[in-house]
C-alpha cells in the first residue's frame, strides 16, 4: 500500500526579539487544527522551534521579515 503524503504548510514571521510560527492543517485532513506559537530569537529556542517544525511533520516554509 502506498502512503498518501500530504504537504504541511507553515508561515514564520520573524522579528528582533522573536518569532511566530503557524501551521496550517494539510489538504485533505481538515480535523487537524492550526497551531501556533511563539519563539524567542535565542539559539536554544530556535532548536526547540526546528524541534517543533519537525514534530508538526512541516514540508513547506514561508518567511516575513521586515526591517526598520
Amino acid at each position: 500500500m502506498d502512503k498518501q503524503k500530504y504537504r504541511r504548510c507553515c508561515g514564520i514571521d520573524v522579528h528582533k526579539k522573536s518569532v511566530t510560527v503557524c501551521v496550517l492543517a494539510p489538504i485533505g485532513q481538515p480535523h487537524l487544527e492550526v497551531k501556533k506559537r511563539n519563539f524567542r530569537t535565542f539559539t536554544r529556542e530556535l532548536k526547540q522551534l526546528r524541534a517543533w517544525l519537525k514534530a508538526c511533520k512541516v514540508t513547506e516554509i514561508a518567511m516575513e521579515s521586515t526591517g526598520q
